[in-house]
């Protein structure tokens, strides 16, 4: 942490929050600026994904992470279900992904509308073979000792409901668990707008910043032996689930239709049971008027 002190500060996404300086007056700290990012109360401060790429040096390794818009957006579910799709958009320009990460609050004691809806519309656009690349990551997690905190048996609890009802179940288990706190960021980013903080208290963010960079190296060697997920699956299943829902208005139609044409030769064929009339006659009758779609 001394180190990045002592460097100008580096940031991929920018970051605005409210601190409370020591005279109890409100500061507000903000570093960079981005189009992709808005600071609007209750919406997703990522409008769209965005990759992220980390290239190593004297390596032909790098890291791509894609930053998503986070889920439960005031502007409603249909923003969310807007959202995903972008996702999804995004990922077909990838062969394969190696992890999703699903970031979380430690302490989420409800099994909230927003968090079910997460979780659920999330895994329903996942082809199943994706679960073994989950991992949860928890978020603001000093306060709980690094532990997934209250969070947890809320979490197993819709794991185990998701399992019932359609037989997929996702590991949660140490291996794909990572606990994280960004204080040691926001006071980095604090340091910059000029505000002081006492020894003690860079002793603290000291300790949560080697935790933090402890949890990421763990992930990373974790990932790093995971099969890699065939995005081509996921962008199947979900061209298949879009194609099903595009089509059922036109086959209700279709269907009604031919019905419809059912209905006027039977009339017909009624109409004819009871006439007495000889062949040239006969002939001018058959023809019956058929209702057929148009298609735009």
């Amino acid at each position: 942490l001394d180190d990045a002190i002592n460097s100008d500060i580096v940031y991929l996404i920018p970051c605005q929050f409210t601190l409370i300086n020591s005279d109890l007056n409100e500061k507000l700290v903000k570093i960079g600026e981005d189009s992709n990012e808005t600071f609007i109360t209750g919406e997703s401060a990522t409008q769209y994904p965005k990759a992220h790429v980390f290239r190593f040096a004297n390596s032909d390794f790098s890291l791509r992470i894609i930053d998503t818009p986070g889920i439960g957006d005031v502007r409603g579910i249909d923003k969310d279900k807007e959202n995903f799709q972008n996702l999804l958009t995004f990922i077909s320009n990838y062969k394969s992904i190696d992890a999703i990460c699903i970031l979380l609050n430690q302490n989420n004691t409800r099994l909230g509308v927003a968090f079910r809806f997460y979780l659920k519309e999330l895994l329903s656009n996942l082809h199943k073979s994706s679960k073994d690349n989950i991992v949860f990551c928890f978020t603001n997690s000093r306060g709980t000792f690094y532990r997934p905190g209250d969070t947890m048996p809320v979490l197993r609890k819709l794991l185990k409901e998701i399992n019932d009802q359609s037989g997929i179940e996702v590991p949660l288990s140490n291996n794909n668990i990572f606990c994280y706190d960004n204080e040691s960021f926001r006071f980095l980013a604090a340091l910059k707008n000029e505000i002081q903080f006492s020894d003690n208290e860079r002793a603290d963010f000291s300790g949560s910043w080697n935790s933090s960079v402890e949890m990421t190296q763990k992930m990373m060697a974790y990932i790093l032996n995971l099969p890699s997920h065939d995005v081509k699956e996921t962008t199947t299943l979900n061209d298949s689930r879009k194609m099903i829902l595009e089509l059922s208005r036109p086959i209700a139609d279709i269907s009604q239709n031919i019905q419809q044409n059912i209905k006027l030769i039977n009339n017909k064929m009624n109409e004819l049971s009871i006439l007495d009339v000889n062949s040239t006659e006969l002939k001018g009758k058959l023809h019956i008027p058929a209702v057929d779609l148009a298609i735009k």
